[in-house]
């Protein structure tokens, strides 16, 4: 795999099978570029706007992404591993019209005061992340794996979960008479959170 600068980055229009480790491209725009089976290591992209740009096979491992922008940008098995990807908006990135299972994958980030209003992202991935004041409502996201994730103050409204897995999720506040979560996977302590609007009493 090739070592590129982020000098490189707006020098060409292509990468393929490239590392960029440690590049800092805060406040910068990237238009019309298309990274392929690209690995981006201990880099910072906050408040970077990226546009018209497509992600293919690429990973992102322990980089910085908050308040990053992707508008009309293109992303298919692309994996977040340990990153901050606070504030972004994923509702402007160009999402196929047919897609059978999510493009993107998150592990172990910082996913809060991100809006997912609305998309269709079956079996998207928010495996032990930390995913505060998210906007799930009107989505679709059956069969996603959300195991391990703190979901304090996110919103879930008309939002499809069925057969979703919140195994040992904590924190989510969601209304089963609001929410599709038919065969979804909850544990106990915080499944009891789906009966708070009841207002009945449980005895353990």
């Amino acid at each position: 795999m090739n070592h590129f600068s982020k000098v490189d980055i707006f020098n060409q229009d292509e990468f393929n099978d490239v590392n960029f480790p440690g590049i800092t491209l805060d406040k910068n725009d990237v238009k019309n570029k298309i990274f392929e089976n690209c690995q981006f290591v201990d880099s910072s992209f906050s408040e970077t706007k990226f546009a018209d740009c497509k992600f293919i096979d690429c990973t992102f491992e322990s980089c910085n992404l908050s308040n990053t922008q992707f508008k009309n940008t293109a992303f298919s098995d692309v994996v977040f591993e340990g990153a901050k990807l606070i504030g972004v908006n994923w509702t402007e990135v160009r999402w196929p019209y047919i897609n059978l299972i999510s493009p993107i994958k998150f592990q172990k980030c910082n996913l809060s005061h991100c809006s997912f209003y609305g998309l269709c992202l079956k079996e998207l991935v928010i495996e032990n992340c930390k995913a505060h004041d998210v906007d799930f409502r009107n989505g679709d996201f059956s069969g996603g794996n959300f195991t391990c994730t703190d979901f304090k103050s996110s919103l879930f409204r008309h939002t499809k979960l069925r057969g979703s897995d919140f195994t040992e999720a904590i924190n989510y506040g969601i209304d089963p008479n609001e929410n599709d979560i038919r065969k979804a996977k909850f544990s106990m302590p915080d499944v009891i959170n789906l009966l708070h609007k009841f207002e009945i009493e449980i005895q353990i």
